[in-house]
């Protein structure tokens, strides 16, 4: 019985080591925040054809004047854990709400949103022109998936900026945006995370480029260098999307941050108008680190632009085996000392 007891204890010590140690890293919220769109004060097209929103357990209503609108829900089929609310008959002009409730913190809230339906608005057909823009070197809070969830960095930052050209910007309340990188993906955004600058073009995202030696914890974002940046568009509930754009920036901490001209083959030029040998995707004396095997520790599944993001708890189940296996030891030795 001593030996059971000292093997069983062993287990049982050994799960709880192994358990505190992942219970240090980053983990995901107990409670999860609905995410619903429109904004307040948005506006929206009466050709609408589905407003998409992420519940966790609670369904919007929209209203008009206080009449509850017939819509029905859908999952979305582009984006995973999102969903859609489709209105069973064409909105009209007028003034709307959409309600719904907010399960975080406990208990859950009603939050009412007043937002307004206009005229209708064709598909996008073009994304228009892609550059970076208003890149500033500093610090910045970024994910980390080490134990503290965020961390701060010195990076480069800087928008992604389309040009009025961009058919979408009257759908924005409705699209997300996906960026790649050098054809992988870096990053993409929530339904309704974009925003228009000063000028009135659409900013898609705002870019992240660790400038130091890189913690392999932290969400270091692209490495410095040149790089290929290509931006794609979807509108919730839309059947086709527009073609996606590229850009090429240079990535650089030390003031030579620069959008780099590009021929009529998608290939890159020098300053003086011929064809460039820079590697893209490599990197070199760019002000900062040229680590080619650090890559960002983002999760594009998770939505979430320029923000820290809590990692999926990593599965316990290998413990639970551990712990199997040592019960199974001390039954093997008790059986032992019996026969």
């Amino acid at each position: 019985m001593r030996t059971s007891s000292l093997v069983s204890f062993a287990a049982v010590a050994l799960v709880a080591s192994l358990n505190s140690k992942h219970a240090s890293a980053c983990e995901a919220p107990l409670c999860w925040s609905a995410i619903v769109t429109p904004q307040s004060g948005s506006s929206i097209p009466k050709s609408t054809s589905a407003i998409p929103f992420r519940g966790f357990g609670t369904t919007p209503t929209i209203a008009m004047t206080g009449n509850v609108v017939a819509t029905t829900v859908i999952d979305d089929p582009n984006v995973p854990d999102w969903k859609l609310l489709v209105p069973s008959s064409p909105l009209v002009a007028g003034a709307y709400t959409v309600d719904y409730n907010e399960p975080c913190p406990a208990p859950a809230t009603l939050i009412s949103r007043a937002f307004t339906v206009t005229d209708d608005v064709a598909p996008p057909t073009t994304l228009g022109s892609l550059r970076g823009d208003s890149a500033v070197t500093g610090k910045v809070s970024v994910g980390n998936w080490g134990g503290s969830c965020s961390a701060e960095i010195r990076a480069l930052s800087f928008d992604l900026v389309l040009d009025k050209d961009s058919t979408v910007a009257d759908l924005l309340p409705f699209t997300r945006f996906q960026i790649k990188v050098d054809g992988a993906l870096a990053l993409q955004t929530n339904y309704g995370e974009a925003t228009r600058n000063a000028n009135g073009e659409v900013v898609a995202a705002r870019m992240v480029s660790a400038c130091d030696a890189r913690n392999k914890d932290d969400d270091n974002g692209p490495v410095l260098g040149d790089h290929l940046v290509s931006v794609s568009a979807h509108v919730a509930g839309a059947s086709s999307d527009p073609p996606s754009v590229t850009a090429y920036i240079r990535f650089r901490c030390d003031g030579g941050f620069m959008n780099l001209p590009m021929d009529t083959d998608g290939g890159v030029l020098d300053s003086d108008g011929g064809p460039s040998d820079t590697g893209i995707g490599t990197t070199g004396d760019n002000g900062g680190v040229s680590d080619a095997d650090s890559r960002s520790s983002a999760d594009p599944g998770s939505g979430c632009s320029g923000c820290a993001i809590a990692r999926a708890p990593r599965t316990s189940t290998p413990f639970a085996f551990l712990a199997v296996g040592f019960a199974g030891i001390a039954r093997s030795i008790l059986r032992r000392r019996r026969s």
